[in-house]
């Protein structure tokens, strides 16, 4: 009895996570459209300009933190009020009714207000999803799933980024609002949470280990102490201030430089193509180390994939 139950508990937290997969992806699909569509958005959209673009793109950025930081620190208070799963439904459907909203912007005004809208449900989904994600599985199985997670990342927004290009934005917009709709249906009627939020089980024979996801000043003043951490920190900070600008205007310049907007697409989907077998691969090590408590091992493999980056970068 108790085996056929954790085996469904299994079943079930697998069909969770891979609609967890599917909403990151839907959520990167939508943020690609905007880059695949800067050239077709200042021609089309009344008000729109390159600077008016910057804005967007750093309001989105700045209001998902935000969220993120707000849902981080009061998460466990509105889980307490919704419940988990319930304040998961909510966010998700916050930036998928702005996805919809924004395929029918009739100015650059109103695509500029759902886009906010749409960035706190963004922004949402990382202290609520990933944290859920953390609960499902020991630490031997993590590297693999947020490895995939990474995957669902690149390949959303590279898929956003051709089929943007090709459909333009206010269908692409759209058909990231159907796609996270079902979604939403699939996850509400199938989708599960943990067992028992903040608990994780290390290993097999080994005890629990209590987990507190709360963001709070002085957890980050004890992170940043950490040296260890701190270098992660400033490397991911370094590499995101490049990745976000060619992500953002790589194909909009390349576009410019080859006079050819769909030539340019393909060159950069080519120049992104490495992260996609990078990611799963990475997890696997980290999984593969961690399961044989090689700390080490980690270590020099996350610091040669870093060199290799910049040096390439």
């Amino acid at each position: 009895m108790v085996l056929s139950m954790n085996l469904e508990y299994d079943q079930q937290k697998t069909i969770t996570f891979y609609l967890i997969f599917g909403f990151y992806f839907m959520v990167y699909f939508g943020i690609g459209i905007i880059p695949a569509n800067i050239e077709n958005l200042l021609l089309t959209l009344s008000g729109t300009s390159e600077f008016g673009i910057s804005i967007l793109i750093t309001m989105i950025l700045v209001i998902s933190m935000i969220s993120m930081l707000f849902f981080g620190y009061y998460g466990d208070f509105l889980m307490d009020k919704f419940t988990c799963k319930n304040l998961f439904v909510m966010t998700n459907a916050l930036w998928i009714a702005s996805f919809g909203l924004i395929s029918l912007s009739f100015n650059y005004a109103s695509l500029l207000i759902f886009t906010c809208i749409g960035a706190i449900g963004i922004g949402a989904f990382l202290p609520i999803g990933f944290s859920m994600i953390g609960d499902f599985y020991a630490i031997q199985k993590r590297g693999t799933k947020f490895g995939l997670m990474q995957f669902s990342l690149a390949l959303g927004n590279g898929t956003g980024i051709v089929i943007g290009k090709v459909i333009g934005w206010r269908i692409g917009f759209g058909f990231g609002c159907m796609g996270g709709l079902i979604l939403l249906l699939g996850y509400f009627l199938l989708g599960i949470i943990p067992k028992d939020n903040n608990i994780q089980i290390k290993g097999e024979n080994s005890e629990e280990t209590h987990y507190n996801y709360k963001i709070t000043l002085t957890k980050l003043k004890e992170v940043f102490k950490n040296k260890s951490i701190s270098g992660i920190l400033l490397s991911v900070f370094c590499s995101g201030f490049a990745i976000s600008t060619l992500a953002n205007w790589g194909v909009f310049y390349l576009g410019l430089q080859v006079d050819n907007g769909s030539f340019a697409v393909v060159l950069y989907i080519i120049a992104g193509l490495g992260a996609l077998p990078g990611v799963i691969v990475g997890g696997y090590l980290g999984d593969k180390y961690a399961s044989v408590d090689n700390h080490r091992g980690r270590i020099i493999i996350s610091f040669l994939g870093l060199f290799w980056g910049c040096f390439f970068f």
